[in-house]
């Protein structure tokens, strides 16, 4: 069925920004849609070979790749629809997201928090994004104090139980923080400018897909030659208990690959305030993906470790969830809103 369906998805909506772009569109767009396109084209291929020789991570490694097309997908119905659908994908991720992190718990003794407080946190997600689509980015920072410092604790004691509060507390406030404020960070970017978030969500999945394999290699040749110093320097991990296969040598070149990549698509980074991006911001930009990209990763696995848990989910190809692949841009988003539109 994916199979028919994604083509039928893609195919039809690229042919159609390709048609805007020749209408005075900005070119950007299809440049880095092509990109993509070609990006995931050649992993896919790729996987398909290791598919037919057997290899066992092939299939996985094919449910990644078929979600990474899928969101591609959603972004081209972003590109080319209103601006609001843009804000609605966000808050229908955004709660999808918040709640398989709930089901989390699913494997505690005891419910942690209920059903009923649950949904009604969903409320938050509209009307962070009303804020956001209405030009009062700022006064999210104000509802989400106003969440965590009063409403959660508020809530909280009226349930008049002191078993696992803490554990409680730290279980909602950072579902609210994560799902709810820091993802609804791309709505007060994609009202500023939907091509600066696209680029956000195309350099942070392409940190995941460029680690995901530099890592496989790496750890292959390091058990052919573990008397080699480079390799075994560049297998330091970051936190074994944490996230086992995760290590710095990874991250650095990781971080290389995506500086040498930014600076060489430089012209068609988005213009931010009708300038063009120096090069000294796009190096912080690039490298706070790189560092926000990695830790968003290791966060949710720590998190996912705390319940016994491998995957987030299951509602993704695979047999992942949501969170499994949205954990760097939980991140990386919230980070490129601050770098361009609240800092400067």
């Amino acid at each position: 069925m994916n199979k028919i369906l994604l083509p039928l998805l893609i195919i039809p909506l690229f042919i159609k920004l390709l048609f805007t772009e020749a209408h005075g569109a900005d070119h950007n767009l299809s440049v880095l849609f092509s990109v993509s396109i070609l990006v995931l084209s050649f992993f896919t291929v790729l996987i398909l070979k290791m598919l037919k020789a057997g290899k066992h991570s092939a299939t996985e490694l094919m449910a990644r790749t078929l979600t990474f097309w899928w969101m591609l997908g959603l972004f081209l119905v972003a590109v080319t629809t209103p601006t609001v659908i843009s804000y609605v994908l966000i808050g229908l991720f955004s709660g999808l997201a918040f709640l398989e992190y709930f089901e989390f718990q699913k494997n505690e003794k005891k419910v942690l928090l209920p059903q009923g407080i649950i949904y009604c946190s969903l409320l938050f997600i509209p009307i962070n994004l009303g804020l956001h689509y209405f030009g009062h980015s700022r006064l999210s920072l104000g509802l989400f104090f106003i969440c965590v410092t009063l409403i959660i604790p508020s809530v909280l004691v009226l349930m008049n139980e002191v078993e696992s509060v803490m554990l409680r507390f730290g279980y909602w406030a950072s579902a609210v923080v994560f799902f709810i404020f820091a993802l609804g960070y791309g709505a007060a970017i994609a009202g500023q400018s939907l091509l600066l978030l696209l680029f956000c969500f195309f350099f942070t999945e392409l940190r995941d897909l460029i680690s995901y394999w530099l890592g496989k290699f790496l750890a292959k040749a390091y058990l052919k030659h573990q008397d080699s110093l480079v390799l075994k320097f560049l297998n330091q991990k970051i936190a074994n208990k944490v996230s086992p296969n995760k290590s710095w040598g990874v991250g650095l070149i990781t971080l290389v690959i995506l500086l040498a990549l930014a600076f060489l698509m430089r012209d068609f980074l988005p213009e931010i305030a009708g300038k063009k991006m120096s090069e000294a911001l796009i190096f912080v930009w690039i490298f706070s993906i790189g560092f926000f990209g990695l830790l968003g990763d290791l966060v949710f696995s720590m998190f996912k470790r705390q319940f016994g848990l491998k995957d987030s989910g299951s509602l993704l190809p695979g047999g992942t969830g949501i969170i499994d692949r949205i954990d760097s841009l939980i991140l990386t988003i919230p980070a490129t809103y601050f770098i361009f539109f609240y800092l400067n």
